[in-house]
């Protein structure tokens, strides 16, 4: 075997995920390690007699490498289980002592501190240290002071947030990676710095960064500060939101986060200044100046992977070996995952070595065909692209071109950044006056024009390649399966073990390597589902708000309501990646009950984003038609206006029934349009039917909308399988007679956190003891729905 380390660092790796994704009962390890062992004995046996033809080298390599698999598969498994002492305390307010090893600003009065727990008051010092990420909220200049520094802070303990819909970000797993665990939201007050700097270089290093940032303010706007913070650190909280998007959509947005590139660049320009010369001194030097640089970036997982990779490259040449980038990349991502295992799900993570292995595996299969250059770039992006699509939900097609003045750009704009950093550092550590600080400001500044100059023209090229929804295109997640069957079949067909036995023309091996990869592909990619793929319809998480999605058997998409929020986007936010994900790539009908922000708020900006094909709203809304179509981006030639009594069908199987408001004349419609508190008192009120199961939705109606509904309607009129809870669960909704009426075996009140008081217990008690089930989304997440055969109904929940 030509690399054997790679192979045994792949068996590690492999058994990690593994874990991740089969979940096997640790009795099942357990007895694979003793057949294991039993084989070794056996083997061991057999060599003895002379009756194995396997030679001993290759034995050891194969047994050693399925150890080392289950050692990993057991590792990963057991940091994912552990929990803290920390977690034990989930809402009970706290006094925590212990370090700041991170001090960060996200917005003016939005801090975000990683504290380092070493003591809980009333239990004492904790057996092992624990991580802790405490948000900030209120004015805090002084925040960077608190890196490296003994604290003491008060608060409220919190778990963080799971996934909430399907497929969507999981902010617990997030941190999870990061080693945390717990969370805490303080005021600035709750914070006492004692006077003991535990950690000089820590505490200096933030001291650098905010010097750096307040010299370049003094000198460059807060758009190009930004984009240098950017640049140079990762440190996007400075970059305007709108910006940020046009580089992400254009596919550059990797210049603004410190990954290999960055490194890579800082390594050549320190080896060139040096005539890449082979000797210690030298490589102490790049060794010292890349950890620096990696401390500045927070020792993030992609900084880490290009030193490790750096230090493996200049010990190959130190000491006169052949650098394989497979092998190195190997190595590097085994020790790091040994270290935490749960960098596996660090995207940051995962993005840096699928990028590295695309250039180590497909750049020599490519440059059969084309130039080094091409191959490279064609081999990051095949190895890129489905992975993007898959996480991100667009296909960047200005990423091809673009890359290719950006990539040029960088390698000025990365080392100008440090040569200013240098002169920042450099102009604190000498005295505030003298030739020599004038010398470095001046030395600043001309360097910074440059730079500047720069800046902007990396900004005007990314504006001119980004153009609104053509250069790129949103994408629905294809199934998982299909992204692990992509890379295992080109990563093969690219390798030197296809096309050596392709050369020696032995067809029955690739095939049987070929259906193990696809076997691999389909067993990994389908071990996650939950369920939700099944679903029907599905009540989405999205805060105080209301929003049923609900997918006809033809494949059509309807929404009733969308949620929203004054203070978040909810439709950018939180429903456009939700639907991406679960493959809706358009709406064919979106019907809103009523205008209020909480539930059609998410429907203005997903309907810029996505196409929605039809709006269906109370005909009273016929007045608003000017500004709601200036809202949405939808013509009122595609607006449904829906009164009591109409029943409609979206394909064959949904049918949906208008039970609430009456029609009524046009001057009653101005009155009731003009009257913006009792909207509520005019929301749609609909019963939707779905192979055979009935669901009544709500919106936001009172115990008065309900009486007159009542005697309104007939007595099966209103009954359902399932009531969406009016209002939030407001205790001025859900009344008994209501309730009687429409007999539900489930009730689903979709509620977020807020300050009206909803749900009220009043309302719980009342539903719990006339339904089956009570479900709630700011409990269970988002609620699906899934009908089997005979209208049976299975509820499946994300928490």
């Amino acid at each position: 075997m030509r690399r054997p380390t790679a192979f045994l660092c792949g068996s590690y790796i492999l058994g990690m995920a593994a874990e991740f994704f089969l979940k096997p009962n640790p009795l099942i390890l357990c007895t694979v390690a003793a057949c294991i062992a039993g084989v070794g004995i056996a083997a061991l046996y057999g060599y003895k007699k002379g009756r194995l033809r396997w030679s001993k080298k290759n034995f050891c390599l194969y047994l050693i490498a399925i150890l080392l698999s289950l050692l990993g598969a057991a590792q990963y498994g057991w940091q994912e289980q552990k929990t803290g002492t920390l977690e034990q305390h989930q809402g009970e307010f706290v006094t925590l002592c212990g370090k700041v090893v991170s001090a960060a600003e996200k917005k003016e009065e939005d801090h975000k501190l990683t504290l380092v727990v070493q003591e809980l008051e009333g239990a004492g010092t904790l057996k092992k240290e624990e991580r802790v990420l405490v948000s900030v909220y209120g004015p805090c200049p002084q925040y960077y002071t608190f890196q490296g520094q003994k604290v003491q802070i008060s608060g409220f303990i919190q778990l963080p947030a799971p996934r909430r819909n399907p497929k969507t970000f999981d902010y617990r797993m997030y941190l999870k990676t990061r080693n945390i665990s717990v969370i805490l939201a303080v005021k600035p007050e709750n914070i006492q710095v004692s006077n003991q700097v535990y950690h000089s270089y820590l505490y200096g290093i933030s001291k650098i960064k905010h010097t750096f940032k307040a010299n370049l303010q003094s000198l460059f706007d807060d758009e190009t500060t930004g984009l240098l913070m950017g640049l140079i650190f990762g440190d996007n909280g400075g970059i305007d939101d709108e910006l940020y998007e046009t580089f992400q959509k254009n596919g550059i947005c990797h210049v603004l986060s410190v990954s290999g590139l960055h490194v890579g660049c800082l390594y050549m320009c320190i080896h060139a200044l040096f005539g890449r010369k082979r000797n210690r001194r030298v490589y102490g030097l790049i060794i010292f100046v890349l950890f620096f640089y990696a401390s500045l970036s927070n020792f993030s997982p992609t900084v880490m992977r290009a030193f490790f990779m750096i230090l493996l490259n200049m010990l190959s040449k130190y000491m006169y070996c052949r650098y394989d980038m497979l092998t190195s990349g190997a190595v590097t991502m085994a020790g790091m995952l040994f270290v935490n295992p749960m960098n596996l799900l660090n995207l940051g993570f995962q993005l840096s070595f699928l990028a590295i292995f695309s250039l180590a595996v497909l750049t020599p299969a490519a440059m059969r065909i084309w130039s080094k250059s091409v191959a490279a770039v064609l081999s990051i992006q095949a190895g890129m692209v489905p992975v993007s699509a898959y996480v991100f939900n667009y296909f960047s097609l200005s990423s091809f071109l673009v890359n290719i003045p950006v990539a040029f750009l960088s390698g000025w704009l990365i080392p100008l950044g440090m040569l200013l950093l240098l002169f920042s550092m450099l102009g604190s550590l000498v005295p505030d006056t003298g030739l020599l600080l004038e010398a470095l400001n001046a030395l600043f500044q001309i360097t910074g024009i440059l730079t500047e100059f720069f800046c902007k023209l990396l900004i005007f090229i990314n504006n001119i390649f980004f153009i609104n929804k053509i250069s790129y295109r949103y994408m629905v997640s294809p199934p998982l399966w299909s992204v692990f069957l992509y890379y295992g079949v080109l990563f093969f067909i690219s390798s030197e073990i296809y096309r050596i036995l392709w050369q020696r023309k032995k067809y029955k091996y690739i095939e049987r390597l070929l259906v193990l990869v696809i076997c691999t592909a389909l067993i990994f990619g389908n071990s996650l589902k939950d369920g939700f793929e099944r679903v029907q319809m599905t009540f989405v998480d999205v805060g105080q708000g209301d929003c049923l999605l609900i997918k006809t058997p033809e494949g059509k998409a309807v929404l009733i309501d969308s949620g929203g929020s004054s203070q978040y986007d909810v439709g950018k936010k939180t429903l456009l990646p939700y639907l991406l994900k679960n493959g809706v790539k358009k709406i064919d009908l979106a019907l809103i009950t009523h205008f209020h922000t909480d539930h059609a708020g998410g429907l203005y900006t997903l309907a810029r984003e996505i196409p929605v094909k039809k709006i269906g709203m109370y005909e009273g809304n016929q007045l608003l038609a000017d500004q709601i179509e200036q809202r949405t981006g939808v013509s009122p030639e595609n607006f449904m206006y829906l009164t009591k009594g109409q029943t409609f069908k979206v394909g064959k199987e949904l049918e949906i029934e208008v039970l609430y408001p009456r029609k009524q004349t046009k001057e009653q419609y101005v009155e009731l349009m003009g009257d913006e508190k009792d909207e509520n008192a005019s929301c749609l009120v609909m019963k939707v039917t779905l192979e055979g199961v009935s669901v009544i939705m709500t919106g936001d109606m009172d115990t008065n909308g309900e009486r007159l509904l009542l005697e309104d309607s007939s007595e099966n009129e209103l009954k359902a399988d399932i009531l969406k809870v009016a209002h939030h669960g407001s205790r001025y909704g859900s009344s008994e007679e209501f309730l009687e009426a429409v007999r539900p075996e489930i009730s689903v009140i979709q509620v977020g956190k807020n300050t009206y008081g909803h749900p009220h217990e009043t309302t719980v008690e009342r539903l719990e003891s006339m339904c089956k089930k009570v479900y709630r989304n700011d409990r269970q997440g988002a609620v699906g729905i899934e009908i089997e055969k005979g209208s049976n109904i299975k509820i499946h929940t994300m928490i």
